[in-house]
């Protein structure tokens, strides 16, 4: 049954894959891209079953939304002020440190919730897997990123060199 489940999510992969090439970069497709590539990676990754999977992904989709509200909520702050932090006075510096070591504090605390929960449905040995799975992932996506970019400035390249000079 897992060999099964690992063949059937390489080629839910492949073929999402192949299929969400074809559509926009939309930033929402870009998005679903990477859910989709995640899913399949993490289940690969950890080896998780089908009876798994089901338990692990509420767990963790949880997880990464509040992760991703709180990320959302600090480049929001950042944005909003766009102040060298040594022009700040001592006291607005101290309150947005404070600020920052709380979130921070947050985040910590629920990724220590995730692991406790991830106990309850799966095996230990599989949530230890998770924290590397998560690296490589990132790092993966980061790889395919350069080489996408590397492979769209190729390409502008090669559009500027066959175009016509202008006289």
């Amino acid at each position: 049954m897992e060999m099964i489940t690992k063949i059937y999510l390489s080629l839910l992969l492949i073929f999402s894959s192949l299929f969400t090439y074809a559509q926009t970069d939309s930033e929402k497709n870009q998005f679903e891209k990477i859910k989709s590539y995640k899913v399949a990676y993490f289940t690969e990754q950890l080896s998780l079953t089908a009876e798994e999977a089901s338990n692990f992904w509420p767990v963790y989709n949880q997880f990464e939304k509040a992760q991703i509200e709180m990320w959302q909520s600090m480049r929001k702050r950042a944005e909003a002020s766009n102040e060298d932090p040594s022009s700040l006075s001592e006291t607005e510096a101290k309150k947005l440190l404070e600020e920052y070591i709380a979130e921070r504090t947050a985040e910590h605390k629920r990724t220590m919730k995730l692991y406790k929960d991830l106990q309850d449905v799966l095996p230990a040995s599989k949530v230890l897997l998770l924290p590397r799975a998560e690296d490589s992932f990132r790092r993966k996506l980061m790889r395919m990123h350069r080489e996408r970019r590397g492979q769209d400035n190729q390409s502008k390249e090669k559009t500027k060199e066959t175009a016509l000079p202008l006289l």
